[in-house]
């Protein structure tokens, strides 16, 4: 008898003998079919997280241990390469045997300040899609950031002989390292300097003073410049004031604020009145005589009672927010009065919601390319719509690609932040991050302009999952290529593929890039 099995399983059964001798004799037959030797890699752990690391520096090294739990070896075995930013060596070979291992050792340097991911990918006869995802932030590069709180002091008419009150310049280095080359001159007798500043150096996130006060030796305007430097800049207070021989009469100046957000509002449907306070700050009292809206229509001026505001005294009036359409709206409060720098205005702006909230209002981001400067840009902003589709903005041409955002805040949205760069002009660049954290980091970076909260969306999970209802946004960054950077924003999986595998752009975000997602 021969024992061959097709299955791993238990065979049994048996064989009759038959004839004139006797019958039912029979041989009873058994055996079991073993499972065949194969591979089985896996990779552990299967990811690593370098956290935030100096551009131009390098992380410690970090390392995974590939092994084959199978009972078979693994051949064709191959690693690819890390992404940018990363690096990787490995003591693997193209065989891993049954119950072997070998390692691979990765680092990460940032050559940018920006966040970094991507995966090593691991494939062989032991099994596919094996990878290693890696993730880090590049932090800038550290360095003083001077800056002073003021570049102008009025003392006004001081009485010649007299010295006028005290007026103080806050000098900060908010920056991560220490400024060195600190200098203050002295200033001009009359202006009189003291304070705390002082040494050739200020510390990292410390302050100081200067403080000046005017004493007039004779009649007439007295207009000059103090300059002093540090951190590799310069900083010009220019020093007014004005000697005379009789106290001056007092003014009034009103204080109002720079600007106003009303809460997002239904489209039709009128807002709370929110109060808007004026204060007299001066000497004598204003008279106000008008307080117009320049979009009266959606911001309504009512209930005011500035008329005559005393010295040291108040007055308020109320803005009523009606939007006519959803999404940001806008609108300039003028204040005419008799104080010191009339007219005076305020920037007032609201957001408009269809029914239900602004969650549910959505608006198509629409992509566009500029074939000279091999750029993409995309903006959900009607009025660049319009000017990049009838030219106003030469040079820009819609890919046909698009994806749905919200226009206004909602339970469970993120504000898309975009900033603007034309440090690289005239390849200049927009960028966008629905991540609150990297939103701030890009804040610092003196390179990029913060424009605006944009448009809203849902964020994917830490594995780049979509809530149900949405889909993934990816995020691909060319890694400065055409001597500038840039970024895409695109939900088409095949177009991401592409520029990951032949225009060689690398994926930002969660998972293989998703950064934001969009609804459907």
């Amino acid at each position: 008898m021969t024992f061959s099995p097709t299955a791993a399983q238990a065979y049994s059964g048996n064989i009759s003998i038959t004839g004139s001798g006797g019958t039912n004799v029979s041989i009873s037959l058994s055996g079991t079919g073993g499972a065949g030797a194969t591979p089985n890699v896996g990779a552990s752990p299967g990811s690593l997280s370098f956290g935030s690391v100096t551009v131009g520096s390098s992380s410690g090294s970090q390392t995974v241990t590939v092994s084959n739990t199978g009972t078979g070896a693994a051949s064709g075995m191959s690693y690819g390469a890390a992404p940018a930013g990363f690096s990787r060596t490995t003591t693997c070979t193209a065989t891993l045997a049954a119950g072997g291992n070998c390692t691979v050792t990765v680092t990460f340097s940032p050559t940018a300040a920006q966040a970094y991911s991507g995966s090593i990918a691991i494939t062989g006869s032991g099994g596919t899609n094996v990878s290693i995802a890696l993730s880090g932030t590049g932090a800038a590069t550290a360095s003083p950031n001077v800056n002073s709180s003021a570049s102008f002091l009025s003392f006004g008419s001081v009485i010649v002989g007299q010295t006028s009150a005290a007026q103080t310049i806050t000098v900060t280095n908010s920056g991560t390292v220490a400024a060195t080359n600190m200098s203050y001159p002295a200033a001009p007798a009359r202006y009189n300097k003291s304070g705390t500043c002082g040494g050739a150096s200020l510390g990292a996130g410390a302050s100081c003073t200067i403080v000046f006060s005017y004493s007039p030796t004779a009649v007439g305007n007295d207009n000059v410049t103090y300059t002093f430097t540090g951190g590799g800049k310069s900083f010009p207070v220019a020093l007014s004031g004005s000697g005379v021989t009789t106290a001056p009469p007092p003014v009034g100046q009103l204080s109002v604020p720079s600007s106003v957000t009303m809460p997002a509002t239904t489209v039709g449907t009128p807002s709370a009145p929110q109060a808007v306070t004026l204060s007299n700050v001066g000497g004598a009292a204003v008279t106000v005589s008008s307080i117009t809206s320049s979009n009266g229509s959606e911001f309504a001026v009512s209930g005011s009672n500035c008329t005559s505001v005393a010295a040291g005294g108040g007055c308020s009036f109320n803005i009523t927010f009606t939007p006519a359409a959803a999404g940001s709206r806008g609108a300039s409060i003028t204040i005419v009065s008799s104080g010191t720098g009339s007219p005076q205005s305020i920037a007032v702006t609201g957001m408009g919601n269809s029914a239900g909230g602004g969650g549910e209002t959505t608006a198509m981001a629409v992509e566009y390319y500029h074939a000279a400067f091999d750029h993409y840009f995309v903006t959900a902003i009607q009025d660049e719509i319009t000017k990049l589709d009838n030219g106003t903005f030469v040079g820009w041409a819609r890919t046909g690609k698009q994806f749905k955002i919200y226009v206004g805040a909602g339970t469970g949205l993120s504000g898309v932040c975009r900033f603007f760069s034309t440090t690289f002009d005239p390849k200049s660049s927009h960028f966008y991050t629905a991540d609150t954290n990297e939103c701030t980091v890009v804040k610092a970076n003196k390179d990029w302009l913060f424009e605006a909260v944009v448009f809203y969306v849902p964020v994917p999970t830490p594995t780049g999952s979509c809530p149900i209802g949405t889909m993934p946004v990816f995020r691909l960054y060319n890694d400065g290529q055409g001597a500038a950077p840039n970024h895409r924003f695109t939900i088409d999986t095949a177009v991401r593929d592409d520029m990951i595998v032949n225009k060689k752009w690398i994926p930002e975000g969660f998972g293989i890039g998703v950064t934001m997602c969009s609804p459907q």
